[in-house]
């Protein structure tokens, strides 16, 4: 403003032309419609302001309560996966187990009691008598029965420790899955009363630092990577226990058909033997009545013999005394050896060669008779030593006839609790 154009009043106060007074009017007016296109341009952008934020708090809080919900629904259906997952092998573990003590029972009371029976079926045909003592079938049936008892326990006894690590392996499965659906539980819960809240539940309230990530968090692939491993775990261990139940239960099959096989075996060849031994006391006693027959006659033969001896003491006697009587008569022409003479002593001679003859044959009766008594000896402790042999053949049939009841039992045992 010029210094010219200030007028002082009576006062000596300053005064301003009409055109600066103008001015300063329209600069205020000017001044007011900027100030009031700007609150209304605030207005409007607060207006819009509210509303995006309005729009975008809503639309968080769905996509939220989506993402909540959905995450809800895949935590839930990985929670019925892992029960499902948890049964199923707690389902396997108890069948492993019952086809377990199933093995266990038919070792310890089908499969060791027929080797205690077949080393006793040994041991009592070593107790026959040397003679007896053959190399022959049953000692080979009953050598490979007991090598097939043997194989058979063996490899039963092998899939007995299997099943034992693949029953402690499933618990720490079933450990495991339980822990891990307890914590999915946990996790489902507080995900479910985070879906929940509104802005109407008690207790909400600003925190301190919302969005810190706490210690030992993972990813959701990790989550989900953990849950796929251990329904494929569970998967992978219940195939593998299936399949040595199956093993088990075939193994425990074979045993009893080859252990049959081989018991069927080695009870005919013990029935063909005893039937060879029943076959040779017959034979034996019919030779010993027919040793006694003969004995009996023999001995009748030597009787007559001696008698026949005894009958020609006399007429030897006879003969004698009148050839020794002739030789008395007078010496000269009277003494000489006529035809009577020498038909006594040919006589004499007859009769000292018969008997001779018949001395001779008595005692070659006597002889034979020896050897007859001697025979019917041998004949008598053969006899003895294969009745001793029959016996103890049978009693090993006793003792076997029990082998087949005890399988039996364990196996109706076992199909009753199936």
């Amino acid at each position: 403003m010029s210094l010219y154009a200030l007028e002082k009043g009576e006062k000596g106060c300053q005064r301003v032309t009409l055109n600066d007074w103008k001015c300063r009017n329209e600069q205020i007016l000017n001044t007011s419609d900027k100030l009031m296109s700007v609150s209304a341009l605030e207005r409007e952008d607060g207006s819009i302001l509210r509303s995006a934020a309005r729009i975008q708090t809503k639309w968080d809080r769905y996509q939220n309560e989506k993402l909540l919900s959905d995450r809800v629904s895949l935590v839930q259906e990985w929670l019925r996966t892992l029960e499902r997952s948890h049964a199923a092998a707690e389902h396997e573990r108890m069948a492993l187990s019952e086809v377990k003590k199933y093995l266990e029972t038919y070792l310890n009371e089908a499969l060791l009691p027929p080797l205690d029976v077949i080393a006793q079926c040994l041991y009592l045909r070593d107790q026959r008598r040397p003679d007896e003592l053959t190399v022959d079938p049953v000692t080979a049936r009953l050598k490979d029965e007991l090598q097939t008892y043997e194989t058979h326990k063996g490899i039963l006894s092998a899939l007995n420790a299997d099943a034992w690590s693949m029953v402690d392996t499933l618990s720490t499965l079933i450990d495991t899955l339980r822990f891990n659906i307890s914590e999915q539980t946990t996790a489902l819960d507080i995900d479910t009363n985070t879906l929940a809240l509104t802005t109407d539940s008690p207790g909400l309230a600003r925190r301190p630092e919302p969005d810190r990530v706490p210690p030992k968090s993972s990813a959701p692939e990790s989550w989900l990577f953990h849950c796929q491993e251990l329904v494929e775990r569970q998967g992978k261990e219940c195939q593998q226990s299936r399949a040595l139940r199956e093993n088990m239960l075939r193994a425990v099959e074979d045993a009893r058909n080859a252990n049959w096989a081989r018991q069927d075996e080695t009870c005919a060849s013990f029935r063909q033997r005893v039937h060879e031994i029943k076959i040779a006391i017959d034979r034996l006693k019919r030779q010993r009545e027919m040793i006694l027959a003969e004995m009996e006659k023999l001995d009748e033969e030597i009787h007559q013999l001696e008698q026949a001896d005894e009958s020609l003491e006399l007429p030897r006697a006879l003969c004698e005394t009148r050839h020794e009587g002739r030789t008395s008569r007078p010496a000269g022409p009277q003494r000489c050896q006529d035809e009577p003479q020498e038909s006594l002593a040919i006589e004499s001679a007859t009769l000292a060669l018969s008997q001779a003859k018949l001395q001779q044959r008595t005692e070659y009766a006597r002889s034979a008779y020896e050897s007859l008594r001697t025979q019917l000896s041998k004949v008598e402790l053969d006899m003895e030593d294969k009745n001793r042999a029959l016996a103890l053949e049978m009693r090993c049939l006793a003792s076997r006839s029990q082998l087949g009841h005890a399988e039996e039992q364990v196996t109706q045992s076992h199909s009753s609790q199936l």
